[in-house]
């Protein structure tokens, strides 16, 4: 004979209490208060399965959305205003290349950097341009909110304002920030990065498509 379950027992357990209490309990305010305990004995149970039905629905649209929101095909575009050193900005252009990676999703892309900067005031001033790859992997916080680092390499050019010449070099470094999505489109970002070209800070808009 197969041997009955833990809920299995449950049951055996409460029918044989049931049945002790009805033949020992001769007052029927016992038997009312043993009633009650084991009513809301139920009661709390039910709400608890409840509760924990409820938080994995809950988690699992959050998932969902998140999913829709960083569907691999996905193309982030992003227009930045960036500060020190000099003044300048970025534009910026990501693909989400693997929608289901750990928490997150990795994307490639590429990046424009421009920057103004007067080296030594009243004197000379240079400006430079570059053009960069990238790859990012991107945390999912919520469907709005998400982080991402990764690294670029590319090409860049300094102009010197003194005439002393062009300088074309190589442009590489790191990236880290951050997005902040109002709608399923349109949003806000930030990113600072270090590649000896344009400024590290910079902040702006940034668009889903």
């Amino acid at each position: 004979m197969k041997e009955p379950g833990v809920w299995g027992r449950y049951l055996f357990f409460q029918k044989e209490l049931s049945t002790f209490v009805k033949a020992n309990c001769k007052s029927k305010v016992l038997y009312i208060v043993y009633k009650t305990i084991k009513t809301n004995f139920i009661m709390k149970k039910f709400i608890a399965v409840l509760a924990v039905a409820a938080t994995c629905m809950f988690a699992a649209n959050s998932a969902k959305a998140i999913e829709d929101q960083w569907s691999k095909g996905t193309m982030v575009a992003g227009a930045m205003v960036g500060f020190y050193p000099g003044i300048g900005g970025a534009i910026t252009g990501d693909y989400v290349l693997i929608d289901t990676w750990w928490k997150g999703h990795f994307t490639v892309g590429a990046q424009i950097n421009f920057r103004h900067w007067n080296v030594a005031p009243g004197y000379y001033s240079w400006n430079d341009l570059a053009v960069a790859p990238r790859a990012t992997y991107g945390l999912n916080i919520t469907d709005k909110f998400e982080v991402h680092a990764g690294v670029m390499a590319g090409l860049g050019v300094h102009f010197w304002s003194d005439g002393t010449g062009n300088y074309p070099g190589f442009c590489y470094g790191g990236l880290a920030g951050v997005r902040y999505f109002f709608s399923d489109n349109f949003g806000l970002q930030a990113e600072f990065n270090y590649s000896g070209y344009g400024p590290y800070a910079n902040v702006g808009v940034a668009y889903k498509f």
